[in-house]
């Protein structure tokens, strides 16, 4: 799962990790993983051989800039790039506190040309990987047709049809899923870190 920060990777992935056949491994708080961002190659296939009947989703955003990478190391794997609407995402920079500094901080212009060369970036991902392997759907059509672009995707994964559950989903964000973190009302396989919680790593 690929996309820029607060492109609604994060709620994309709590809806698809509730498909049967899929295992999500994270170790991060936001449903993210930390094997991708170092390269931890062993340890991403050694998730892959302990879940053989699942399969693996692995969410890393602007992980778009390492096509070589993801096409030497996961010859098998399909990427689904979310991707949302600029004037969008750039006041969304704005107003949250976790984004690098110079994505909240910056100036919108200087905001404008980050998301166009990060757009230049998955446009060369798809190339490098081949456009079968390459999913791209707008984050305002995920948001407003959640079910419809669900069947779409899991039918391109080649899983059976399954009934997902996308009442958090709002078009305007907000996912109320995130705010159940304490509730423990997560997906089966959604693993975090913590003292009363044991992590699952390979």
């Amino acid at each position: 799962m690929l996309g820029m920060a607060r492109s609604g990777t994060t709620a994309f992935t709590h809806v698809l990790s509730q498909h049967p056949d899929i295992f999500l491994f994270t170790d991060t708080y936001n449903l993210e993983n930390t094997l991708i961002f170092h390269k931890k190659v062993d340890r991403m296939k050694a998730v892959v051989k302990r879940h053989p009947k699942h399969r693996i989703l692995m969410k890393r955003p602007w992980a778009e800039r390492m096509p070589d990478f993801f096409k030497e190391h996961t010859p098998n794997a399909r990427f689904i790039f979310v991707v949302r609407n600029r004037e969008s995402i750039c006041e969304s920079w704005g107003r949250t506190h976790w984004v690098a500094n110079f994505l909240r901080h910056g100036s919108l212009e200087e905001k404008k040309r980050y998301y166009d060369d990060h757009i230049k970036h998955m446009h060369t991902f798809a190339k490098k990987l081949g456009a079968g392997r390459v999913w791209q759907t707008p984050y305002e059509r995920f948001a407003s047709q959640p079910l419809t672009v669900m069947r779409r995707i899991t039918g391109w994964l080649g899983l059976d049809k399954y009934k997902y559950d996308v009442g958090d989903i709002r078009p305007g964000g907000n996912w109320s899923f995130m705010a159940r973190r304490e509730t423990k009302k997560l997906p089966p396989n959604y693993v975090r870190r913590g003292k009363s919680h044991k992590r699952r790593a390979p």
